[in-house]
């Protein structure tokens, strides 16, 4: 046998030997990340960005042309109801009102002298009427006279002249009593519309002292120094901080699905790393179109979320105070499931058939397993069907891995 004979079959030998020794070493599994379906409370909820705000900004507003004076009051300041926050300038007010009270007392003065005219005027009226009834009486003795020829003719002419200026003096009386009423009449008119005046005058110099409307925190001020502004012009915002709630803007599909009083957690970097309870206290019953920061327009419904007091106490413990405006994250809880079986959400797919399953292992193997799905949110899902307690199930799944492929599996979660 030539020397390379040898050489060729003691290569095969080798070669033989050394597959057998790698066939007999058992194959290890692919690598795979896995977690137990386990049993506990299932809850879904609705997670969306909120801000802090209060029910009601009371806005402080110049009550008529003026100018302000300087405005002491800072942001943050506590004024109580009727405090005066702002004060206009009361010269020109106090010169309006003098001048239409000096006009009232005016008219009094008129009205007064009128009465008079008045009394007299009637007294008058009592002495013309009774010389008209001298005079009608005596020309009609001296007519029976002149009748009878015991009077001359010139006396029945005198008598009867006595008469008709007695008569004409007594119309001449009335007209002047009636103008004097009429006078007096017109006065009064022109008084009730002087005190009119008067009192409006007075009511602008009263609100020259402008007031808080509440017992409340200064939210914003607009002026700090003498100014001269329109009626109208907004001077400061008042709130009340121990309103505090929570307006959240959320997505109309799942706005349809949150209801008053439902559970809520508000937390984020102003709450600190513990939630605060609160509740739903109202869904507004009108939608709005938002675009969102990718441009896509979005139907969304405004849902307020009331601090519950455990909530505010839990923030003072902690030294944390809310404003107005801040920027906090709720999570609405919708439905809640005691003794639900859950496996993590990223565990289940979609069939090729639109089912959901999952890839279990079982023995160290993957097995595409289908299930019936409940309730889900973010994190977990509920299965109803397909899955027990403590099964193990692949986590986000390669799309590589195939149903009985041999895997080795590393469970996280625990």
């Amino acid at each position: 046998m030539t020397g390379w004979l040898k050489l060729a079959i003691i290569g095969v030998v080798l070669a033989g030997g050394i597959g057998a020794a790698l066939f007999a070493i058992p194959q290890r599994g692919v690598p795979v990340d896995v977690a137990a379906a386990r049993t506990g409370d299932m809850r879904t909820y609705v997670e969306e960005r909120a801000k802090t705000r209060v029910p009601e900004v009371y806005r402080v507003s110049m009550p008529l042309d003026g100018r302000v004076l300087p405005i002491t009051l800072k942001e943050g300041d506590r004024v109580a109801k009727g405090d005066v926050v702002a004060q206009l300038d009361p010269v020109d007010l106090d010169r309006t009102v003098s001048q239409e009270t000096i006009r009232v007392k005016g008219f009094d003065r008129m009205i007064e002298t009128l009465l008079n005219s008045i009394k007299s005027s009637e007294q008058q009226l009592l002495a013309r009427q009774a010389k008209l009834n001298f005079a009608t009486e005596e020309r009609q003795r001296i007519t029976k006279l002149f009748e009878r020829d015991a009077a001359p003719e010139a006396d029945k002419s005198e008598a009867e002249l006595l008469e008709i200026e007695s008569r004409a003096d007594l119309r001449k009386d009335e007209l002047t009593h009636l103008n004097y009423k009429i006078a007096l009449g017109l006065t009064q008119l022109f008084r009730q519309d002087q005190v009119e005046t008067q009192t409006a005058s007075q009511r602008d110099r009263n609100r020259a002292s402008i007031k808080s409307p509440v017992d409340g925190v200064v939210l914003e001020k607009n002026v700090s120094n003498e100014r001269v502004l329109p009626s109208g012009e907004i001077l400061m915002e008042i709130g009340r901080p121990e309103e505090l709630e929570v307006e959240a803007e959320i997505l109309a599909q799942d706005a349809v699905t949150i209801k008053p009083d439902f559970p809520v957690d508000i937390e984020g970097a102003a709450i600190g790393n513990e939630p605060i309870p609160g509740k739903v206290t109202r869904v507004f019953p009108r939608g709005f179109t938002k675009v969102s920061s990718l441009g896509v327009e979005q139907q969304r419904v405004k849902v307020i979320v009331g601090i519950e007091p455990e909530g505010l106490k839990q923030l003072e413990a902690n030294g944390r105070k809310l404003g107005i405006d801040y920027r906090v994250r709720v999570k609405i809880y919708t439905n809640h499931k005691p003794g639900a079986l859950t496996i993590p959400r990223a565990a289940i797919f979609r069939s090729a058939a639109g089912s959901w399953q999952v890839m279990a292992v079982r023995n160290d193997v993957a097995r595409i397993v289908d299930v019936q799905i409940g309730l889900s949110n973010d994190f977990e899902v509920e299965v109803t069907e397909g899955l027990e307690q403590d099964d193990l199930v692949i986590l986000a799944p390669d799309s590589s891995l195939a149903d009985g492929q041999r895997v080795q599996p590393n469970v996280v979660g625990q």
